[in-house]
């Protein structure tokens, strides 16, 4: 089954929720960052979350003027944006907000 080599591939211990809940929170935080800091995570291959989180803070100090987040916003990029009241009157369903909108807030500053 796909679910089980998915788990043998990531070196899951059957019967461990901690290593499952682990890389399910991974998988996760990967289909919100950007395509950039997926390289740079692939190449160092984390096995916990705590590992990811450490990769994308010394990235994130690295390239401070990268978003970590889906849509690769720059920092120049978000200014320009609009926020509050002014984006609440966009339709929730506009592709042009809701591709940059995706994305996990557990690494932005």
């Amino acid at each position: 089954m796909m679910f089980d080599r998915w788990t043998e591939l990531a070196g899951v211990t059957k019967g461990n929720f901690g290593d499952l809940r682990d890389l399910v929170i991974r998988d996760q935080l990967y289909r919100s960052f950007n395509s950039k800091i997926i390289t740079v995570l692939k190449e160092r291959s984390p096995k916990s979350i705590a590992h990811v989180r450490d990769i994308a803070t010394k990235y994130r100090l690295a390239h401070p003027d990268i978003s970590l987040a889906k849509g690769e916003i720059s920092i120049a990029n978000a200014a320009q944006r609009p926020s509050g009241k002014d984006r609440d009157a966009r339709s929730s369903t506009s592709d042009e907000w809701n591709a940059n909108d995706r994305g996990c807030s557990m690494f932005r500053r």
